[in-house]
């Protein structure tokens, strides 16, 4: 299939062609390059974009139907993780929102805070040699300074990381939900708004089901409110998210060998009204 006359938004094509064989992007490049194709979808102006990534869910198969709901509002993948009751919870599996299939593994999930404390005692400890024989990524559950600061110069992503500082690699949220601990009371768009003018790498996640999964465009369009470029709020729920998975050489942008769907909307995603109007 090829997809013409679009604005490639992630790699500011004006006015864009994308070939798709088989789910896999093969070229891509400018309206005056196109090549001929018997199957063309004309986008007659449509913002494309990749499909969307949620790096940070808890969605299993009891899902009261949100796996086709983040499907139909555009998110492709979602990251299933263990929850937090443990220093050490296990896999973080990359799934298809649409076949519900495990594309990858991104690493381990491990824990830091209250959350643990309620279960366990030494969870530093705990921690610290998981993350130092771990040959996969880590994905750390944590909010508070003093805890950030226990693991500073590993190779971690901070799950959640509301009290990071400076250039930090973060799955920010979810920022639409209440206050629940101590260490949580910096979680804010305001505060995400700083980490990314520090120049974190920050996705935005929901944590379905702290927050919605299907709402995840719009805590995307949040972050625009708050001070954060629209071209970079969408790269937080693209590319980024991909980039911290690990994924990035399959999914998240619109380039050659991409693949994960490519989404078409009649304005740019991160306006408040902009309509999905085509999932390829």
């Amino acid at each position: 299939m090829l997809i013409t006359n679009v604005n490639i938004i992630t790699e500011k094509i004006n006015n864009g062609y994308i070939k798709l064989e088989n789910g896999v992007i093969t070229d891509v490049g400018s309206m005056e390059n196109c090549p001929k194709d018997t199957e063309v979808y004309d986008g007659k102006g449509c913002f494309a974009v990749p499909g969307f990534i949620d790096a940070h869910t808890h969605l299993y198969n009891n899902d009261y139907g949100y796996f086709d709901k983040a499907f139909n509002c555009g998110i492709t993948l979602v990251a299933v993780s263990p929850d937090s009751s443990k220093p050490v919870g296990g896999e973080v599996k990359i799934v298809s929102t649409k076949t519900r299939e495990t594309v990858g593994v991104a690493g381990v999930k491990l824990a830091l805070g209250e959350n643990p404390l309620k279960n366990f005692e030494s969870t530093n400890e705990i921690v610290a040699k998981e993350i130092e024989k771990a040959e996969d990524t880590v994905f750390l559950h944590v909010h508070s300074k003093e805890d950030i600061d226990l693991v500073k110069g590993k190779n971690v992503v901070f799950v959640h990381g509301t009290d990071c500082q400076g250039k930090c690699r973060i799955i920010a949220g979810p920022m639409l939900t209440d206050i629940s601990k101590k260490e949580m009371e910096n979680l804010s768009y305001e505060n995400l708004a700083r980490q990314y003018k520090e120049g974190s790498l920050i996705a935005i996640c929901s944590d379905h089901p702290e927050t919605p999964v299907d709402f995840l465009q719009l805590y995307g369009q949040i972050a625009v409110k708050y001070g954060v470029d629209k071209d970079d709020a969408l790269l937080m729920i693209t590319r980024n998210p991909a980039q911290l998975l690990g994924i990035d050489d399959c999914y998240g942008s619109i380039k050659i060998n991409q693949k994960g769907g490519v989404l078409l909307f009649d304005s740019h995603p991160m306006d408040f009204y902009s309509r999905l109007i085509k999932i390829l």
